[in-house]
């Protein structure tokens, strides 16, 4: 990042991840190649390069994309540190972009947003007219087994491309490295990855090198592959609101799609959330137990070699550290 270039930019676009802000970038003046566009991921950037702050203070024209998860606690301090810099209402034009209408959202419209202009085509959230939703009813220890079965199954079902949904950064990880040791090619997205590491993995799996991309809710919003067949929810999202997001990523564009969702003993509240919330029920998906369980050993072997290979990148990255120092 240059400092000069901030300090002369006009308008500052704020994303809440990278992913949502390179998806998004194309259809606008890369950084790079314009004197007034700026754009800042928000992910403790500030922290990190302080200076930036004062670009700020010349800027007109400030995008809150995402505005909804901008809002959140997360991004609270960076927030507080930019409308601090920036200079007053009158010199300046503020917009938010949002396809969820949260609390946080109402209650700014209504305190802050008096004489703004406001266009809303809210009609609350809901998922799409053609998307098939189901769920899968398993117990916990054997997600990862039932998981390998359907992925196995992908082309029986005409299933060309999936993205499989993990609640964490470990999880998503260690699922990654069990899938790699069954021979299953597939990319990681997530926010413990370096950005070039990150952007390959979502790379190869626009251009359709990889058809699985295992992702945690940072390639829930903004990403738009009008080719993704399958959504599946190896974790079901806390926030119900968050479903809506994951399976947004199929059916897009008039097309069909289908969400699978895997559904242990301990997330039968959260099924309930959802469905009050989409205003109907998921249904059952059924397959035949013992069928899959066939490939019980197999699944529990490479997640013993997976663990292990964590092992070993957590110590040789520890030996790095401590070499460093």
């Amino acid at each position: 990042m240059h400092r000069s270039f901030a300090e002369e930019a006009v308008l500052h676009a704020l994303f809440p991840s990278s992913v949502v802000a390179n998806s998004i970038l194309p259809d606008l003046h890369p950084p790079q190649k314009t004197d007034n566009f700026f754009y800042i991921v928000l992910n403790g950037l500030l922290n990190a390069e302080p200076e930036l702050k004062a670009g700020f203070t010349h800027t007109r024209f400030v995008v809150l994309d995402e505005a909804d998860r901008l809002l959140d606690a997360t991004f609270q301090n960076d927030l507080k540190t930019i409308f601090e810099a920036l200079p007053s209402g009158e010199k300046r034009q503020t917009l938010l972009f949002s396809a969820t209408m949260t609390q946080a959202l109402i209650k700014l419209q209504q305190k802050a947003l008096n004489d703004a202009y406001v266009y809303q085509a809210y009609e609350g959230l809901k998922t799409a007219d053609r998307l098939k939703e189901n769920y899968l009813f398993i117990p916990e220890k054997v997600k990862e087994v039932y998981l390998a079965h359907v992925l196995g199954q992908l082309a029986n079902y005409k299933v060309r491309s999936t993205i499989i949904f993990c609640s964490t950064c470990k999880g998503c990880h260690l699922l990654h490295q069990i899938l790699e040791e069954l021979g299953f090619a597939c990319a990681a997205l997530h926010s413990g990855k370096p950005q070039r590491q990150r952007q390959a993995a979502l790379s190869s799996f626009k251009s359709e090198a990889v058809s699985l991309l295992l992702a945690t809710d940072v390639a829930s919003r903004g990403l738009d592959i009008p080719t993704v067949d399958l959504v599946i929810n190896f974790d079901l999202p806390v926030l119900a609101r968050d479903y809506v997001h994951r399976v947004g990523r199929t059916a897009r564009a008039g097309r069909e799609g289908w969400s699978l969702s895997f559904v242990s003993q301990y997330d039968v509240q959260l099924v309930h959330s959802i469905e009050a919330l989409i205003g109907h029920q998921l249904q059952e998906f059924k397959l035949d137990e013992a069928e899959v369980l066939k490939g019980i050993t197999k699944v529990y072997s490479a997640r013993r070699a997976a663990m292990l290979k964590i092992a070993d990148e957590e110590k040789e990255n520890k030996d790095k550290r401590s070499k460093r120092k």
